[in-house]
């Protein structure tokens, strides 16, 4: 069982939105997690009743009793732990960061919470712990180029020689918005940009870990949604062109002697099932042949006294 703590002494740097969304990745890529809340607010487990979903597990305890919970976590085949704290832990956050095999470290780009991240990071050197940093609630990029804002604050981390996250997580509502139903956004859309960005960074803790992060970036159940299965894919794409062009469907296949509708520049079935034939074209006059003349119309005989009268 591998355990991961969100930690942080200042209050708002998102522990709570990071933990559950970590854990919900987790479970969907195949791994059994639980999510122990020991913040005394109780956000993640409030959360996790207003889902009503078992997966994934959840825990409440006292940062005291913590390692009490880890046990009881791996006696049922827990794969992941995902610790939730408190902030301004004081003594505590020393008892969460030696219990865990990683601390990850939320940190907003702006000056109070730069300057605030040292007693973390303090309680971290002193127990020698392993972990990292994430830049939480960060402004939006401008296309693939992070704004000065998180720029700067990546030169202000790099201070703390710990290792920072290579994607920092953007400032969106959706993420500290669940469905109505409790599950997350990036459940509901997990090929979207915050689910990207969310599988991004578990894959940077796993290597930070030394575990082999999975190849999956979203859920088996979402990519199922998202991918048709290749029969699927066959019939999708033999089901077009016989929307788009009806004649190549046809294929030559005979039409049913009931059928009224025919092809552009087809001929039209007969009631007795024979098709008409189209009339033959006019035959041309082989050369030096004798041109034959229209046949001559009768004349009447008044007209022809006339016409003899008159030579």
């Amino acid at each position: 069982m591998r355990t991961l703590s969100l930690l942080a002494q200042k209050g708002g740097a998102g522990k709570t939105t990071l933990a559950v969304h970590l854990a919900v990745l987790a479970e969907s890529l195949g791994e059994r997690v639980a999510l122990i809340d020991t913040d005394p607010q109780r956000s993640a487990a409030d959360w996790w009743r207003a889902r009503k979903l078992p997966q994934p597990a959840m825990a409440e305890c006292a940062p005291e009793n913590l390692a009490k919970a880890l046990e009881g976590a791996k006696r049922r085949g827990i794969t992941w732990c995902i610790v939730d704290t408190p902030p301004h832990a004081g003594q505590f956050a020393y008892l969460v960061a030696e219990a865990v095999d990683f601390n990850l470290i939320p940190c907003r780009p702006a000056p109070f919470d730069l300057r605030a991240i040292g007693k973390t990071v303090d309680i971290i050197a002193q127990l020698n712990a392993p972990a990292g940093i994430v830049i939480n609630a960060a402004p939006a990029n401008r296309g693939d180029v992070e704004m000065p804002t998180t720029i700067e604050a990546r030169k202000t981390l790099a201070r703390y020689n710990l290792p920072v996250s290579p994607v920092a997580i953007i400032d969106r509502p959706v993420y500290q918005h669940p469905m109505d139903d409790g599950r997350t956004y990036i459940e509901h859309y997990p090929t979207g940009k915050p689910a990207t960005d969310i599988a991004t960074l578990w894959s940077w803790v796993q290597q930070q870990m030394g575990v082999a992060p999975q190849q999956l970036a979203v859920a088996p159940q979402a990519r199922q949604q998202t991918a048709p299965a290749p029969q699927a894919r066959q019939r999708v794409a033999a089901a077009q062109p016989a929307q788009r062009m009806p004649q190549a469907a046809a294929g030559g296949a005979k039409r049913p002697a009931t059928s009224t509708s025919a092809p552009q520049g087809a001929a039209r079935p007969r009631q007795g099932g024979e098709a008409q034939r189209p009339p033959a074209p006019p035959q041309r006059q082989q050369p030096g042949a004798p041109r034959s003349r229209p046949a001559e119309q009768s004349t009447p005989p008044v007209a022809a006294a006339a016409a003899r009268g008159g030579r």
